[in-house]
């Protein structure tokens, strides 16, 4: 049987790791930047946290998309 590819959204990211760490010790994060999946995982864990998209996930890959 074939291995099926997981996509990066799939896998948990570190990041949500570090936001829940801080939380714990009542460290507020203000502040992510990443691919649109971690920008979305961490606005669901912290509401006010501002985040800007700076990578396009392509599956394992990702592209940036830095401003010119």
């Amino acid at each position: 049987m074939p291995r099926q590819a997981r996509s990066q959204s799939a896998r948990p990211h570190f990041q949500s790791a570090h936001l829940a760490a801080a939380a714990g010790y009542g460290v507020p994060s203000v502040f992510l930047a990443g691919d649109e999946g971690i920008c979305a995982e961490a606005r669901a864990m912290a509401g006010g946290l501002a985040t800007v998209e700076t990578l396009d996930g392509k599956g394992l890959a990702s592209t940036s998309i830095s401003p010119a």
